[in-house]
């Protein structure tokens, strides 16, 4: 009882650390994106010169953050590469 008290007590904590650390990086992203020199940002640009925070996130939890920024409506895709909504 007590190991299993132990083992969710770390699982309640560390998802809730991973969602804070989420909801700071979707607004990093998101002023990443608008804030580009060229109005379309590609894939790889993203794994190569995004912020550190993010690049650390590695390809999948990228995209993650990409996803949820398009079904919130900041970004959209274009084509192969992604651009901040007007």
């Amino acid at each position: 009882k007590v190991a299993r008290f132990y083992v969710s007590e770390h699982v309640r904590l560390t998802g809730a650390s991973m969602t804070d650390r989420r909801t700071l990086l979707l607004p990093m992203l998101a002023r990443w994106i608008e804030g580009g020199r060229q109005r379309r940002v590609t894939h790889a640009d993203l794994l190569r010169s995004c912020p550190n925070p993010l690049r650390v996130l590695k390809a999948a939890g990228i995209n993650a953050l990409l996803d949820e920024l398009s079904q919130r409506g900041y970004i959209r895709r274009s084509g192969d590469s992604w651009e901040a909504r007007p």
